[in-house]
């Protein structure tokens, strides 16, 4: 598909190709748009979409330069959101009463009396409401990893201690050697 110059610009499907790739770029980096959905945009099929990302450098390291720049935005605005979610944000509730009033109407020409919803009592409440703690420690997981370890992946059995030694299947060991190693272990407790 490159031209004599070595640049993209043979039409496909009636269109030039490098403002396509172009146009496709953008849409990734500047929308949360799908591949589908930036392929309809566009006019081409999903697999000529992959089919181009395999085939052409210049769309496959544009689409990885838009999705660093994507990330970099989805990242600032998570931190924004997390940070408005830790100081706490006040939201206001709405709770309205209605009451139905008969009143009179004229439809067709013809006076008739209906039943309508009217306002009988509006109360507002003020509330701060503050991020889970869910989505602080995903946060923090996320955003600075190294500091912020995620408890789960943490193996408490050695209590910090490195594991030195041979495994050994348990299942193999006779009851002797058992109750010899659990007499060794619970003189061993810190």
């Amino acid at each position: 598909m490159s031209g004599t110059d070595g640049s993209l610009r043979n039409n496909v499907n009636g269109k030039k190709t490098l403002e396509m790739f172009e146009l496709i770029i953008n849409f990734r980096k500047n929308t949360d748009l799908t591949v589908s959905e930036i392929c309809q945009q566009v006019g081409i099929g999903v697999s000529t979409y992959y089919d181009w990302m395999r085939d052409h450098s210049e769309l496959s390291d544009g689409i990885k330069e838009a999705d660093k720049t994507r990330m970099e935005r989805i990242r600032d605005l998570s931190k924004q959101l997390a940070f408005k979610r830790l100081e706490g944000h006040e939201i206001e509730e709405e709770k309205i009463e209605y009451e139905r009033k008969m009143v009179k109407v004229v439809e067709g020409g013809e006076e008739k009396i209906v039943s309508r919803p009217e306002i009988k009592s509006k109360t507002v409440t003020k509330r701060k409401v503050y991020c889970s703690d869910g989505f602080l420690q995903y946060m923090l997981n996320n955003t600075d990893p190294e500091n912020f370890k995620n408890v789960n992946h943490i193996d408490h059995t050695t209590k910090g201690k490195e594991v030195t030694g041979k495994i050994v299947d348990l299942g193999k060991l006779s009851d002797e050697a058992l109750d010899e190693l659990e007499r060794a272990a619970e003189g061993n407790e810190d």
